[in-house]
């Protein structure tokens, strides 16, 4: 293990990007893969023979899923698996653009040498591996801007933060990244690396900003194009 190497423990609060562990992620995770069809209603019963748990658990998942907009419940008739749409997507990615901006302000103010160092380690790591799998990419991906996030002080923009990126990284399981967009993002990685080493606010913002819009883009584009015509 070289001294910039994350230790074993170390990714606790970003690992769970293509986890499925608990009732919620479950659940979540039969939405995102079509098991459970945009549209269908939620029956708390059926759901909780399926899981193989309680009635109590499937509520707080299913309130916790309405909070993330995957979810609509309406008291007089239910909850309902909401469907993905353009219009979804794009709000979920709307709000990353103005919070990731927010959070990486921060870090660039107050970054310590062993957290650029280890920034850097992970940049070389996520292009040795050079999009080889989508776990392993995204897990990297994560733990990229995670690292930049992690202290800040505002931990509400934090967990809204790492809601919304682990809803868009489920998502995109289903698609490939087209090799622009890859480039892209080996570039804009490269680019924020030096925008932390040079102290530069104004450039790392500009990049976190081209970073998430062209994610935005390009994740419409395959939206589109998945769609029944």
């Amino acid at each position: 293990m070289t001294a910039n190497q994350p230790r074993e423990g170390e990714r606790e609060q970003f690992d769970d990007v293509d986890g499925a562990t608990t009732v919620h992620d479950r659940i979540r995770e039969a939405m995102i893969d079509g098991t459970l069809a945009p549209g269908s209603r939620l029956k708390i019963q059926e759901l909780a023979r399926r899981f193989e748990t309680s009635s109590n658990p499937i509520r707080e998942a299913l309130q916790r899923l309405q909070g993330e907009g995957l979810v609509q419940i309406n008291h007089n008739q239910g909850a309902f698996v909401r469907p993905i749409n353009e219009q979804f997507v794009r709000n979920v990615y709307e709000l990353l653009a103005l919070i990731e901006p927010y959070l990486i302000r921060r870090f660039i103010e107050f970054a310590l040498p062993e957290e650029i160092e280890k920034l850097a380690w992970l940049i070389d790591r996520f292009e040795e591996h050079n999009f080889g799998d989508t776990q392993t990419y995204r897990r990297l991906d994560t733990e990229i801007h995670g690292l930049t996030y992690q202290r800040h002080y505002n931990k509400q923009a934090i967990d809204l933060w790492k809601q919304k990126r682990i809803l868009v990284g489920l998502l995109g399981r289903r698609y490939t990244i087209g090799q622009a967009r890859r480039k892209a993002i080996l570039q804009e990685h490269r680019m924020l690396l030096e925008a932390v080493r040079q102290q530069d606010v104004e450039k790392a913002v500009h990049v976190v900003e081209q970073h998430v819009k062209g994610s935005a883009v390009h994740f419409i584009e395959l939206l589109r194009a998945d769609l029944p015509r």
